[in-house]
């Protein structure tokens, strides 16, 4: 009897210790629970005079008037001044003079300041001043002066200013002027200046264009690339490699020569230019002055040719097509006069020195008695002049 009896009282100490064990281990997880516990609703004057003290705890819904500190935010937040999240952010928030989030964000934010995220995002960024990311953001980022992201993008970049982007861009950019520090996927729209540093893989369109690699097309006054396997389309486009299409008034590649025109003729008594050959084409721009049969106190033009060269050793032989705009101004009736002349030209060329070679042309021009009309005079044409350099 007494061995059972001593059998019976181990046993049911065990069982008190562990109960006694599950007990305290539940508590423990309690006592963390309540450290780091969830409130629905936090009024905020000036942090710390808020309900929620902790700032590593999570809100449901944040409203606040100067300033309002939260840890987490699940849900949606108001603030009229500036708002700050420690940890990460998931919901709507609502600001009017700065939105801060140390973490992650997933969802929107739309401030009348500048919305600033330390981490990775996914969603809307809203301001009215600007957008200040350094993590990897997908979604959209819309301002009226500065879209700043440091590292990579996917998505949508618009404002009326300035979007930059730190690593590589996969979407659509809509400003002023673009700059990517990376690679570009898509599109880059604006009406200033667009760069690509690294690689574009897609669209620029702009008045001026500038990539390191270009896999895609620029469209734009001034286009640049360094190496392109695609097509340039402007006023005028250079490359520093041989490969690339280009579609301009004025291409240039890295074999390009680049040679002043000097000269005159029956059509512009003076005329001074350049020529941009590559290969066996080329293009001219040129001014000229005096216009032959108008008496006006000065008339002159400036004009654009396009043609293609034979190089026959002893000479050179080039036909092009011209199209000139021509002003007259009379100092008596102080009238301007504007009108345009078409030429069709056959050259021979004789180089004379390494960085010389002069030239005869023969063709013919029509001139127009104005924009609005459809009566041309005519007659044929000849020009003498040199090419330099």
């Amino acid at each position: 009897m007494v061995g059972d009896r001593f059998i019976f009282f181990d046993y049911t100490q065990v069982m008190r210790n562990k109960v006694l064990t599950i007990f305290v281990l539940i508590g423990l997880f309690c006592h963390g629970l309540l450290k780091a516990q969830d409130h629905f609703l936090n009024l905020s004057l000036l942090s710390p005079l808020s309900i929620v003290q902790d700032t590593t705890s999570m809100v449901n819904v944040n409203l606040s008037l100067l300033h309002g500190k939260i840890g987490s935010l699940r849900g949606i937040s108001f603030g009229l001044g500036i708002q700050t999240f420690t940890q990460e952010m998931k919901g709507i928030s609502f600001t009017g003079l700065l939105s801060y989030n140390k973490g992650d964000f997933k969802g929107a934010q739309f401030s009348l300041g500048p919305n600033i995220n330390s981490g990775n995002g996914k969603g809307l960024l809203w301001s009215i001043v600007g957008n200040l990311s350094f993590g990897q953001v997908t979604g959209v980022q819309l301002s009226s002066v500065l879209n700043s992201q440091i590292a990579d993008m996917t998505g949508l970049q618009s404002t009326a200013g300035i979007n930059l982007v730190g690593g590589d861009f996969k979407g659509v950019e809509l400003a002023t002027m673009n700059v990517v520090s990376g690679n570009v996927k898509g599109c880059q729209l604006s009406g200033a200046v667009n760069v690509a540093l690294d690689t574009l893989n897609g669209l620029q369109l702009s008045a001026m264009n500038f990539t390191g690699h270009l896999s895609g097309v620029q469209i734009g006054f001034l286009n640049y690339g360094v190496y392109s396997t695609g097509v340039q389309i402007g006023f005028l486009n250079v490359l520093d490699s041989e490969d690339g299409l280009q579609i301009g008034l004025v291409n240039v590649k890295n074999r390009t020569r680049i040679q002043w025109i000097v000269g005159g003729g029956n059509l512009m008594t003076g005329i001074s230019g350049a020529r941009f050959l590559t290969d066996n084409h080329y293009s001219i721009l040129y001014v000229g002055s005096p216009i032959k049969g108008l008496d006006d106190d000065f008339s002159g033009g400036i004009g654009y040719r396009y043609g293609w060269r034979k190089d026959l050793k002893v000479v050179d032989l080039s036909a092009d097509l011209g199209l000139a705009h021509i002003t007259s101004y009379n100092k008596l009736t102080e009238d301007y006069d504007n009108t345009y002349s078409m030429q069709l030209r056959a050259n021979i060329e004789k180089k004379i020195m390494r960085r010389l070679s002069i030239f005869v042309t023969g063709g013919y021009y029509w001139i127009a008695d104005s924009y609005k009309s459809k009566n041309f005079s005519s007659d044929a044409m000849f020009e003498v002049g040199l090419f330099l350099f």
